[in-house]
């Protein structure tokens, strides 16, 4: 087993990809790891890594690119507010006259 380092905005599936070649042990990650496949993980955070890798040309590839994926939701930030008539609403920030 190996131990990598979550970066700024991956998630568990980001890491599976890079380290497993595959999305589908995301849910071995989670158990060995004991934390869900949906937590927010913090910059740093040791993350056990199976020796099992599902997709040894992709692993190899994105290690080769020096791949980082990071593709965390930033749930904390407030939406931009969004333009447009399918967004306006009568009377809050859209007028009928």
């Amino acid at each position: 087993m190996a131990i990598v380092n979550a970066k700024y905005k991956q998630n568990l599936l980001d890491i599976a990809a890079v380290e497993l070649g595959n999305t589908e042990g995301v849910f071995d990650l989670a158990i060995l790891n004991e934390i869900s496949i949906t937590d927010e993980l913090q910059v740093g955070q040791q993350i056990i890594i199976l020796d099992n890798v599902l997709d040894e040309e992709l692993v190899n590839e994105l290690k080769k690119k020096q791949a980082k994926p990071a593709t965390a939701d930033e749930f904390n930030n407030p939406i931009a507010h969004l333009e447009g008539i399918g967004y306006w609403g009568i009377g809050v920030d859209f007028t009928v006259s």
